[in-house]
């Protein structure tokens, strides 16, 4: 069967499309930049952006990229962009809604360039630092935008958005009497459940709370777990009705009580 022509548009264009939606991670992305790569400062960025090129290609090992100015680039460049939205107008992401705070910076894969920014000089430094160091930070292997805090000498970097709510990792030193949000949630193995950290998340038998998640029972902890009758009307208990006992069970009973 052969194909007609618009059906083989269709599927080169899904396949164009798929290819560029997958931003590549930043980790990969600085394995692959090669000398055809420049470094894009400011016009008007501060001296210490200079400085942060230099992290940059501390990083690249063997390469030592061009840092010029904006006005310097011609299109078809590959291109690091350095500096704040409102000293380097190549850096698209808003100089007077800038989104994040003294003390963050972001880098970030935007198509075949990668942005490196952040609210203040030292915020880019930072950023700088952790590119000199990309191989060191193993969410730079997953992540195609990363957040970047801390401090000069200690950078950190964090997930953005609603990857940091679902791929955030959280530390768990059981034992340490914090009971800590991973901690509380429970391994089930059909159906018995027991928590990540029982000694910080569970209650001690004793507190009138039968813990069935912890296995509790009236055997191994009858204090929480006893099985009480409560009282009802004559001839009913907890566990339903019962017959009344008739005339000749009672005087059977009653010679019993006389002769025994």
């Amino acid at each position: 069967m052969v194909l007609k022509p618009i059906y083989i548009i269709i599927v080169l264009l899904l396949l164009f499309l798929t290819s560029i939606s997958a931003e590549e991670d930043i980790h990969d992305f600085m394995e692959d930049v090669d000398s055809s790569y420049l470094i894009v400062l400011g016009e008007e960025s501060p001296g210490s952006d200079s400085l942060a090129a230099i992290d940059i290609n501390q990083g690249l090992e063997d390469l030592d990229l061009n840092a010029v100015l904006e006005n310097e680039i011609t299109t078809g460049n590959k291109l690091i962009l350095l500096g704040n939205p409102c000293e380097n107008s190549k850096i698209t992401l808003g100089c007077h809604s800038w989104p994040f705070e003294e003390g963050q910076a972001l880098i970030k894969v935007d198509g075949l360039n990668l942005i490196v920014t952040g609210t203040t000089s030292e915020d880019i430094r930072k950023a700088a630092k952790v590119l000199s160091e990309y191989k060191d930070y193993n969410l730079l292997k997953s992540y195609s935008e990363v957040l970047v805090t801390g401090t000069l000498q200690n950078p950190e970097i964090e997930i953005l958005g609603a990857q940091q709510e679902e791929f955030t990792e959280i530390k768990i030193i059981c034992g340490d009497a914090i009971c800590a949000e991973d901690e509380k949630q429970p391994r089930c193995v059909n159906d018995y459940c027991e928590y990540s950290c029982i000694e910080d998340c569970s209650v001690p038998c004793g507190n009138n709370i039968c813990e069935e998640e912890f296995k509790e029972d009236s055997e191994n902890c009858p204090a929480d777990c006893k099985i009480e009758t409560e009282k009802s009307p004559e001839g009913y208990n907890q566990a339903g009705p019962s017959k009344k006992e008739g005339f000749w069970s009672r005087l059977i009973e009653w010679f019993k009580n006389l002769f025994f």
